[in-house]
């Protein structure tokens, strides 16, 4: 077995129970956006310490520039995080599983807009069955209706997308690692200020899956 094919496994999986254990916290009572801000801190608290432990000469040598980047990917991974939690709150999992991949087809064309990447008829067609399996997959051919739930899981899939691009960007200076550290540091640095203004309330019941949702978010970004 390859490393992608692995890769692409673990990444697949991790985010799947990420969902899941996120979408069982909101049915226990969680606030949305505490609970999306606790993950992304505690995520940034267990990535940054692998960095640290791996890649701690090249964190020394970030240059302020590129610093000043991760805050830019900090708010589209932020307004991403918030979005998508509200979304799922409003909407079901199956919606989300599905939604939340419209990220492939934002990417496609932003890339081909911002990276002038060409848009060929084969990534078009990648595009069309890919999200078609998908809904397929995910779904079991049900018909969507379409919420407000939904409409912010699209937008936060245009975030993402949009994070992946300005990302892409710096994966020639950056190692992967250090790249997806960047995203976690911007959205932590947004969502910090944000968290003495939001509600302090949070279930017993919840914090079991708050830490599974950050550990996993953490092994996905890796």
């Amino acid at each position: 077995m390859s490393k992608k094919l692995i890769y692409v496994f673990l990444f697949s999986l991790f985010w799947s129970l990420s969902i899941f254990f996120n979408k069982i916290a909101l049915n226990l009572g969680a606030d949305t956006l505490r609970f999306t801000i606790l993950t992304t801190i505690i995520t940034f608290a267990l990535l940054s310490g692998y960095m640290v432990c791996v890649h701690r000469q090249q964190m020394a040598r970030l240059k302020r520039d590129t610093l000043a980047v991760f805050f830019y990917l900090g708010i589209f991974v932020s307004t991403a995080y918030i979005a998508g939690s509200i979304g799922l709150r409003l909407s079901t999992s199956i919606n989300y599983s599905f939604l939340i991949k419209s990220s492939l087809m934002f990417v496609i064309i932003l890339a081909a807009v911002f990276l002038r990447e060409s848009l060929t008829r084969q990534k078009i067609q990648l595009m069309v069955v890919f999200m078609l399996g998908t809904y397929l997959l995910t779904t079991s051919g049900q018909w969507i209706v379409p919420r407000l739930g939904d409409v912010l899981i699209l937008g936060a899939g245009l975030c993402f997308a949009a994070a992946t691009i300005i990302q892409k960007k710096l994966s020639d200076t950056l190692h992967p690692d250090t790249g997806a550290w960047g995203r976690l540091a911007g959205a932590f640095a947004i969502q910090i200020f944000i968290l003495p203004f939001i509600g302090s309330s949070m279930p017993a019941s919840v914090i079991p899956y708050l830490i599974l949702v950050s550990v996993c978010n953490a092994l996905l970004a890796v």
